[in-house]
This record gives C-alpha cells, structure tokens and sequence, in this order.
C-alpha cells in the first residue's frame, strides 16, 4: 500500500493555504493617506472604518474637530482622511460707526447753495465677534453682542431753493410747522419769519387765536426744562409767542404734557386743554380724558403813556390898513353949546378917500395839548393761569388711554368731543349738569391690531349748528364690527335731531374741514377720499371739496385719480375769505385757489404741516 495522502484531503489542504494567503494578501492591502496637524501619513492598515484607524493611530479628536469621511465610514483598499482641527473663540475691538449725511432744503438759502448746519462725526462701538479657526485659519467670524460707546453725529447739510417758489399773496394770518419750528406769514409768503428757532416742536399743540396775533404751541420733551426728549420727565410744554412784533419771545403758559389744547373762539383770554402722563411703553403716554379750562393772565399789559399831543388851527386873518390909510378923527358938535358968532368957522375938513382892506389870507396855528393814550402790548411778568376742571380723569370709552379730540364751537358754547367710538357734546359753561357728555353719534372702535387708536376728528360748521366727523361704517357681511373697513364723513346736528352720511367709503384719515362763511353767507368742506377703500390705513388720498349739504363736489388733487398720485397725510386750511384753500402735499404746503383751480406751492423744506389761517 502507498503512504500518500488521498486526493481529496490534499486538495483541501491546499485551498485553505491558498485562501489564507489571499486573505492576508488582501488584508494588508489598505493604503491610507491620514492629512493631520499639518503632516501628511501614509499608512498601511487592516482597520475596517475610519474611527478605528484614529483609535489605532491614536489620534484624540477636540470638540469642535471634524473628520472627513466620517469616522463611520468603511476603509476601502485606498482612502484619503482628513481631521481638520476647529477652534472657536471670542474676540473683543472697538471700531468706529460711521455717521450718515443728511440732506435738508432751505428756504432761506440761495437755489443750489450748500451749507454745512452740523458737521458729522463718527461714533464708537466695543463689538464681541466669535470666530472659527480651521487649522489654524480664520474662516469665519460674527457678531455676537455690540455696545455703543459713542453716538455717531449724523451730518447735516441745507440744500437751498430760495427763488423756487415764488411769492403768493395771502389775505390774513398763516402761521405753521416748518422743520420742527413755528412760521408766521401776512400779506406775502416773500415776508415770512420764524416764531421759533429750537426746532422742538411736537404739533400735539399748534392753535393761533383768532385775531391771529398770538399763537399757542407745545414744545416736545425737555423743551425749555433741559434735557432731551427720551429723558425728559413730561411729554411737552405749553408756550406762546405774540405773532406781530419782529423778535418777540416766547413766553411759558404753566401747563404740561398737553396732549390737546385750542383758543377760545370768542377772543377771550381761555384756552381749553386735556392732558396725559409720560410712559415708557408704546404710544409713550397714557390719556387722562379731563377737559380743562384755563384762564390766562399776564398774556398782555395796558399802559397809559403821557405826552404832548400838538395840534395845528387853520384861521383865516384879513390884514389891518395902514396908519395912513386911517380916516381922520371927525369932529364931535357939543348939542348942547352955542357956536360963538365971533369965531370964525373952522376951515374946511380935508377930503378922505380910504384905501381898501387887504385880501384875507390863511394861517396856521399850532396848539400844544396834554394828552394820555393807552396801549396794549406783550407783558414782561410770568404767565399765570386759574383752572376750571369741566370733566375730570376718567376712563370712559375702549383704548381710552389713547386719549379723544375736541373742538370748541364758534360761539364758544359747547364743545364738540370724539372718542373711538363716540361724538359727542360738553358744556363747557359753569352750572348743573355743565360737564356731562352727551352723545350724538355711537359707533363701532376700529380694531388696529397696533399700539395706537383711530379717533375721530372734528369740523364746526361756521354756524355752530353741525358737526362734521368721520364716523367708523357698520360690517357689510359676516366681519365683526371692530373689523369693519368702511368709513363715512357724517353731518351731525348739534341739537341731535339729525345725522347724515355727506360722502361714502371716504377712508379713516378724511380730516374734514369746514370753512368761514363766505360773501354769499355759504360755506365749504373740504376733506379727503381715500384710493384704496378696503385698506384706508396705508392708502393715498385725494382732496375734494363739497358744499355743506354734501352737493357740488368736486376733486382738485390730483386731475385723474390714480393709485400713483395722491396725498398720504389729509390736511387743509381756509381762507378767511374762502377764496383759497391751503393743502399738505409731500411735506410742503401748496395753494389752491378755488377761481382759477390752479396750484401754487408756498413751501420747499420737505417738512412743513399744520396751517393756521385766520
């Protein structure tokens, strides 16, 4: 018998050698190239995945370290890994921030002339980055906190266009808002002078009483207390300022944080007013819905000024003939004597022809006499008022804390009131039931889904028989109430008989006007119509005019209505003769003269409101 091995059993034997050998062959055949720490290894491992070949290398991965593949990735027979090692740290500079230029036009300086009103100044800041390193790189850096050290003071340069506009002539009394300061206007708008040179007006407060000669406004924030308006502890204060004399200075009225306050439109010395405090949330201030009246004292003094007043006496004197010219004296025959015949008679008198008299002629005569006048004129002493409370502190309509408008009637009898959602009368008169409200027109608030209020705003008749508001419409449908977009301009009788809609679907901001009376004893309204009905709020609005029984209207801006021209801020004001018709237009005031239909602007400072006409 043979001592070899079966067949078999060595064919297996040497399978397995072979496979084993294969499988080490392949085992060994990984080549890696491990990118790490700024080296660069190239490795020969049987490590399956990426993690276990870190482990083998006993390389130790940071935080913020990142591999690539990932270290669950399987190892294929060649393989390049990379670790990149990522650091992250916060760093601390200080770097400046730059002001902005401002530009502003200027009435009073020359078409195209540039001036410097405030040099800019770059401010600073202390600003926290935090920043990645990759290997050692830089590849991204952000901003993390930022602390203002200084406030950067923004550059301001007056653009002029003096001889832009040219002079209107204007009957009465216009005074209004230009870049935060008061203007004054008579006769001309060539002439026109500013009341104030702060520029801190806020415009809760601008009435001019109704001679014109004095005007009553409100300084905004720490206005003559110091300080500015942030810090200040009152919302404004009350001032007023004699429109006639040339450099006339403005004079402290003792009220504050007035958040309405008008003339009385009789001309007496009574302004009423309602306040509210200062806060530190949005709107900045909580109304207190009183009404006061006060009465002002120490606005003017009389004196009685002693002189000599020489008064000239026109005579007519005829002049006395000469000595010549006088007749001789005639002889005077006693009755009772006898002429002695001895005697003999006397001779024969000379004949006399008298010249005539000379022509009269004039003369004048001048008379000295004594003489008082008494004038009138600014007062020097402080200010001072006695105060009347009408309707004290209170609560009395949703968002109350945003305060109501008022306007007092034209013959100061009642004052008409407005809160968001109520028209209204008070008394303003001493007596029972003097400061109870009586309403005339109820209606639904309008929901702003905002920190403010819609109110209404309110126009007398010249009569004192209507009130013209804008009234919040009912819901056309399923809406609530408060939710409702439609608005009307409503004429409310003052007696309460009455009220009816004047235009339709005019928009919350129609700012009605009424005007005086004019020649023919008839007034208008002027008032604004809003493009976009459904969102009033945000819309551009065109003015028209109406007669007080809401027919004859009429639009005068723009020519053809579209979403593309129009007015966003609706204010008017009427001549006294009612021939002209002042508009807010792009922060300028323009002038429409209601003959011609044509428009003229009176101002080109980008920043002027509120017109006062008397």
């Amino acid at each position: 018998m043979s001592s070899r091995p079966p067949f078999s059993l060595i064919s297996l034997i040497s399978f397995l050698a072979l496979l084993a050998l294969v499988t080490t062959a392949c085992s060994t055949n990984k080549r890696v190239i491990l990118l790490v720490d700024g080296e660069r290894r190239v490795i020969e491992t049987l490590a399956p995945t990426v993690g276990e070949l870190l482990r083998e290398q006993k390389i130790i991965l940071g935080d913020q370290d990142r591999v690539e593949p990932p270290d669950y990735t399987p190892i294929e027979r060649t393989a390049t890994i990379q670790i990149v090692r990522v650091a992250i740290h916060t760093e601390t500079t200080r770097e400046p921030i730059e002001f902005e230029r401002l530009y502003t036009r200027e009435e009073n300086l020359p078409e195209g002339q540039v001036r410097v009103s405030t040099l800019g100044a770059n401010g600073e800041a202390e600003i926290d980055y935090q920043i990645t390193l990759e290997d050692g790189r830089e590849v991204s850096r952000r901003e993390i906190a930022r602390r203002v050290l200084r406030e950067p003071v923004n550059e301001r340069l007056l653009i002029g266009t003096q001889g832009t506009v040219a002079p209107v002539n204007i009957t009465g009394t216009l005074a209004y808002i230009g870049k935060g300061n008061a203007w004054i206007v008579r006769g001309t708008t060539a002439d026109r002078r500013p009341l104030t040179t702060q520029g801190d007006l806020d415009g809760r407060v601008f009435d001019l009483s109704p001679d014109g000669k004095f005007l009553l406004y409100s300084r905004g924030g720490g206005g003559g207390n110091g300080g500015t308006e942030t810090d200040a502890p009152t919302l404004n204060t009350l001032w007023i300022v004699d429109t006639v004399p040339f450099n006339a200075e403005p004079r402290r009225v003792p009220i504050e944080n007035a958040l309405y306050a008008q003339f009385a439109p009789d001309g007496s010395a009574f302004i009423a007013y309602t306040r509210a405090e200062k806060t530190q949330g949005a709107p900045g201030w909580k109304a207190h819905n009183d009404l006061n009246i006060a009465a002002l004292y120490g606005v003017t003094e009389t004196l009685q000024v002693s002189d000599t007043d020489i008064q000239t006496r026109t005579v007519r004197v005829t002049p006395t003939p000469l000595p010549s010219d006088t007749p001789p004296p005639t002889a005077i025959i006693d009755p009772n004597v006898t002429p002695d015949p001895n005697i003999p008679p006397a001779l024969p008198l000379p004949t006399y022809t008298p010249r005539p008299f000379g022509r009269a002629i004039t003369v004048t005569q001048y008379i000295t006499v004594p003489r008082v006048t008494t004038i009138s004129q600014t007062a020097k002493t402080p200010i001072t008022i006695t105060n009347r409370v009408v309707i004290p502190r209170s609560a009395p309509a949703p968002l109350s804390w945003w305060g109501w408008n008022f306007q007092w009637s034209p013959d100061a009898k009642t004052i008409a009131y407005a809160f968001s959602n109520q028209v209204g009368l008070v008394s303003p008169q001493v007596g029972q039931n003097a400061s109870e409200r009586v309403p005339i027109q109820n209606f639904a608030f309008y929901n702003t889904r905002g920190d403010w209020v819609w109110v209404p705003q309110l126009a007398w008749s010249p009569d004192a028989r209507f009130v013209a508001a804008t009234i919040h419409a009912p819901p056309n449908g399923a809406e609530r109430a408060q939710d409702a977009t439609g608005f009307d301009l409503y004429l409310l009788a003052r007696d309460g008989n009455f009220s009816l809609p004047l235009a339709r679907n005019t928009g919350m901001w129609a700012f009605p006007a009424w005007s005086p009376l004019d020649a023919k004893r008839e007034s208008k309204i002027a008032f604004g119509v809003a493009q976009n009905q459904a969102n009033s709020e945000r819309s551009v609005y065109s003015l028209y005019f109406m007669d007080r029984d809401g027919s004859n209207r009429e639009r005068i801006f723009p020519e053809i209505e579209n979403a593309l021209d129009g007015v966003r801020v609706v204010q008017f004001a009427w001549s006294p003769d009612v021939k002209q018709l002042i508009a807010l237009r792009e922060g300028d005031l323009w002038l429409y003269d209601l003959a011609s239909k044509q428009w003229a602007p009176l101002t080109a400072n980008g920043d002027s409101k509120l017109a006062r006409w008397r």
